[in-house]
């Protein structure tokens, strides 16, 4: 499985760089390219929540990891939030006896890929958040190592790994444009309630932008939406894919016709064209008369005086 991640060690070289000021991202010298000057340096900054409250400086110090020649200053703090990873353990108060720095006070481990560690130094400075481990190589392009590189790190510093971290990213994504998508037909009932229609329809294509219609009866000739398109066309496009997927397309109705139904009379239908090309969502029954209707002022009780 000795397979290059393709990452790049060829970036330009910037001097010597120190790393001892107190910072919550982890600071990560890298080496140059074999052939070039092993003394030079490059600098990366680890990504990090920079939003969640450290500990002062002085109860949370950096704890300076000196992995093949790479160093990375990591906050204890962060460290000690994965006790059953090898540096969890290690720097627990517990353990005194294990920590053993250099003369310059790093903790050095000399044998290891310091590459490959970046991907382990995310994992700590993301809360135990395993990274993908593909985005994390096009954010940083310079450094170099194998899929056997990495894997061995994870098992010498006991921090998990599995294969599903490797598209974490792409199902986050997803997940967000199944919300998304939910979001916009929930904005487009809650316009045409706005505007009094109990009927609102929508169809999505392969190759076009989605076309929303509001009603009173479902006479599409009545009124199409564009102020409606505009606010969630962009959140629409997915529509057409997850009416095709069967499975998607069960879930969303799902969660429309239960968890997000305006009405006691809400009913929803998915019709597909004869070719598959477009989906029809329609929505009929939006109007909640009770609610609506109970908004109304009361008839004074009597006729006001002429």
């Amino acid at each position: 499985m000795n397979q290059d991640l393709g990452l790049d060690t060829s970036a330009a070289l910037t001097e010597p760089c120190e790393s001892n000021s107190p910072t919550s991202s982890a600071s990560v010298a890298v080496p140059a390219a074999k052939g070039r000057r092993s003394s030079s340096f490059n600098s990366l900054t680890v990504p990090n929540a920079a939003s969640h409250h450290h500990p002062s400086a002085d109860h949370d110090p950096l704890i300076a990891l000196v992995v093949g020649n790479i160093r990375y200053d990591i906050r204890l703090s962060r460290l000690t939030s994965q006790p059953d990873t090898m540096l969890g353990t290690m720097f627990s108060s517990r353990n005194s006896d294990l920590q053993k720095p250099s003369t310059t006070g790093e903790y050095r481990f000399p044998e290891r890929n310091g590459q490959a560690f970046a991907i382990l130094a995310a994992f700590y400075d993301s809360d135990g958040r395993f990274p993908d481990v593909i985005s994390f190589k096009y954010a940083n392009p310079h450094l170099r190592f194998t899929w056997d590189n990495l894997l061995d790190e994870c098992d010498y510093f006991q921090v998990p790994f599995t294969i599903a971290s490797l598209y974490t990213t792409a199902y986050d994504a997803t997940q967000a444009r199944i919300e998304n998508f939910l979001n916009a037909i929930v904005r487009v009932i809650q316009l045409a309630i706005t505007d009094l229609c109990d009927v609102a329809e929508v169809r999505f294509e392969t190759h076009a932008d989605a076309v929303v219609w509001l009603s009173e009866d479902g006479n599409r000739g009545e009124r199409q939406s564009p102020e409606v398109l505009y606010e969630v066309a962009p959140y629409l496009r997915s529509g057409y894919m997850f009416m095709r997927h069967e499975r998607f397309r069960a879930k969303i109705l799902d969660a429309l016709t239960h968890q997000l139904k305006p009405s006691p009379r809400f009913i929803l239908v998915v019709t597909p064209n004869s070719d598959d090309t477009w989906y029809d969502l329609d929505m009929s029954g939006i109007l909640d008369h009770e609610l609506l209707f109970g908004m109304l002022p009361g008839l004074p009780e009597r006729p006001l005086a002429e």
